[in-house]
């Protein structure tokens, strides 16, 4: 006899948190969910430098938020596009882990498989236009 998976928990908007781009001070755990949420993985030594930057006021969190999206725009919308068409459906996401794994396969496309089919289109020059 199987047991039937658990009910999915009901959260209300009243808990939902939503980080500012414009308030300060900022946390650890601001940026870490910032990286997590754009990139599909958590950098903390890179987090911890721009925690700093956006107290001192030599950075903002929106100016972070934008080079994080240009530095991975192209990689985290391909894979949920290409995913998309080939399965009928978005991949699945959830909680990162380590390593990456296909219990989360946005993660695992984005961070373990696409990487390296990128080095071998730039190494094979099929990046180019003719």
């Amino acid at each position: 006899m199987s047991t039937p998976p658990p009910a999915a928990a009901s959260v209300s908007w009243a808990e939902v948190v939503i980080m500012s781009l414009i308030a300060t001070p900022v946390i650890l755990t601001d940026i870490l969910d910032l990286q997590a949420g754009i990139e599909g993985f958590t950098n903390s030594t890179e987090a911890m430098s721009e925690v700093t930057a956006i107290n001192a006021g030599t950075d903002t969190v929106a100016a972070y938020a934008m080079r994080l999206e240009s530095a991975n725009t192209a990689n985290s919308e391909a894979v949920m596009a290409t995913v998309s068409l080939m399965e009928g459906g978005t991949p699945t996401a959830g909680k990162l882990l380590t390593p990456g794994s296909p219990a989360n396969e946005f993660q695992h496309l984005i961070v373990d498989y696409l990487p390296t089919q990128q080095a071998f289109a730039v190494a094979n020059k099929l990046n180019t236009r003719k």
